[in-house]
């Protein structure tokens, strides 16, 4: 950049300078024309006097034109010397002096007659006696030729065409001058550009090509980083829009393409319920809050573990699991946030297998729980529970299964399922089975929910067959164990734990 404006600061110099010569340029040229017109118009004065001078004896000649011609010649060069040559600043004082003297001894010939044959006689200008017209005087063609004759004598005998030749040389000098600075001033312009574009040629593009070479070296390491990393990663502008450049995995784990742009809060609001969408965006209005410190972002995030419905083309969707989290970017010496980097994660693989783990510590625990209750209590009452239990799942099964013709029969079904299932958790209760306990209170949760809603459907019934499930899978099993240790004897329950696979 510095080498830059040295260049251009030098450039600039040699314009103006240029400029400034050709202005000097200009106005030598317009003083060669003046000088060249002035010596013109004095060749084209003395043609006229000679022209009238040999038509001195024709009276019959028209010399009026050719007198006026002559007189506003006349006034044309002392114009172009007295007002003209006198203000020029590109010819000399000396030869101004010079042309100015020259003219005004011209014009004293021209206008008095200094040299008439009588002193008495009243001296006429010249233009007066070669214009005269007095038939009786016949000796005014000899005085008219006589004037012209002074006048042009007064012509040849001055050097003013002489110093108008010299004033030419002298200009056409100026202007050689001038030329031979521009093209100076040119040829430098040009051998400094060549100079500057070998020096720039040299070390600088070298060195930026170097510098473009490490920069695409970079660029493609970032690249094969965003294409390999299995998160996807990208970064939101205070406007919450995503990036122009993102992770290949992001695409993947979003379900779709080109999300370059993408309003983050138009993207989390397709795909996440409306109730978690409330909170998540509360939270993501304080990503750029500087008075909210980044620990508290990450202690706060609701976004850590949030389920989400992806299109898969058509109206098809699949549920999924991310994680999201977020690291604010500060301008680089100050803590003013200018982006925040967000990563995104699959982890839908990893809460399955909590959920699962969750639900065999959870089938585990009825088991250790059925097999303490059969070895405490009498093993035909569990029998007579389980198979009473197991009616009951029966019936409930039979009801959600009647078919529905008004809303009024959806409410029946409600209140047939709650007096089936309050029974067996009376009796469970009673038996000190916890494990039906549970799943009871859970159905009966569901049903009080039914109550309360004003129009029913017989999706809303879909939970309640799951549940229905469940119950009916631990009644199979607590009457497998049942058979299985109705036959055993023993006092120590802490030994028969030690022997269950």
């Amino acid at each position: 950049m510095i080498s830059l404006g040295i260049f251009i600061i030098m450039l600039l110099v040699v314009f103006v300078s240029n400029l400034g010569n050709s202005s000097s340029s200009k106005d030598i040229n317009a003083n060669l024309r003046l000088v060249n017109n002035i010596s013109n118009q004095i060749r084209d004065l003395e043609n006229n006097l000679f022209e009238l001078k040999s038509n001195t004896y024709n009276e019959s000649f028209d010399r009026g034109s050719l007198v006026n011609s002559w007189v506003k010649l006349q006034g044309d060069i002392s114009d172009n010397i007295n007002k003209k040559l006198e203000n020029s600043s590109a010819v000399s004082s000396k030869n101004i002096k010079k042309i100015v003297l020259d003219w005004g001894i011209i014009t004293g010939v021209f206008d008095n007659n200094k040299n008439s044959k009588d002193s008495n006689e009243e001296a006429l200008s010249l233009r007066s006696i070669v214009s005269k017209v007095d038939r009786s005087d016949i000796s005014l063609p000899q005085k008219r030729e006589e004037a012209l004759n002074l006048a042009i004598d007064a012509l040849q005998s001055s050097d003013i065409i002489k110093h108008l030749d010299e004033t030419l040389e002298e200009l056409n000098g100026k202007l050689n001058t001038s030329f031979s600075i521009s093209n100076g001033l040119q040829s430098l312009m040009i051998f400094v550009s060549i100079a500057f574009w070998i020096m720039f040629h040299r070390f600088y593009i070298r060195r930026l090509s170097e510098a473009d070479s490490d920069t695409e070296e970079a660029l493609a390491e970032i690249e094969d980083i965003m294409n390999t990393v299995n998160e996807g990663l990208f970064l939101l502008d205070d406007n919450l829009n995503l990036g122009h450049q993102y992770s290949r995995a992001l695409e993947n784990i979003l379900r779709r393409e080109n999300v370059a742009q993408i309003n983050l809060r138009n993207l989390l609001e397709r795909i996440i319920s409306p109730s978690d969408f409330a909170t998540v965006n509360a939270f993501i209005k304080q990503l750029f809050n500087p008075r909210v410190k980044q620990k508290l972002i990450h202690d706060l995030n609701p976004l850590d573990r949030i389920k989400v419905n992806l299109d898969r083309g058509g109206d098809v969707s699949t549920e999924r699991w991310l994680s999201f989290h977020f690291n604010r970017v500060y301008k680089l010496g100050t803590r003013e946030i200018t982006k925040v980097l967000v990563s995104v994660s699959d982890i839908t693989k990893a809460v399955h297998l909590e959920q699962r783990l969750k639900k065999e510590q959870e089938q585990s625990s009825q088991q250790v729980d059925l097999i303490t209750i059969i070895l405490s209590k009498d093993s035909r009452l569990i029998m007579s529970f389980v198979r009473s239990a197991a009616g009951a799942a029966s019936r409930v099964n039979s009801i959600l299964r009647r078919p529905h013709l008004r809303p009024s029969d959806l409410r029946l079904k409600v209140q047939d399922i709650f007096r089936e299932i309050h029974s067996v958790k009376g009796e469970a209760s009673a038996m000190e089975m916890h494990s039906f306990v549970s799943i009871c209170t859970e159905i009966e949760d569901q049903l009080s929910r039914l109550r309360d809603k004003k129009n029913l459907s017989g999706d809303d019934f879909l939970s309640i067959a799951i549940e229905l499930e469940n119950l009916i899978h631990l009644t199979e099993q607590a009457e497998v164990l049942v058979k299985r240790l109705s036959n055993v004897k023993i006092d120590n329950l802490d030994e028969l734990a030690q022997n269950i696979d």
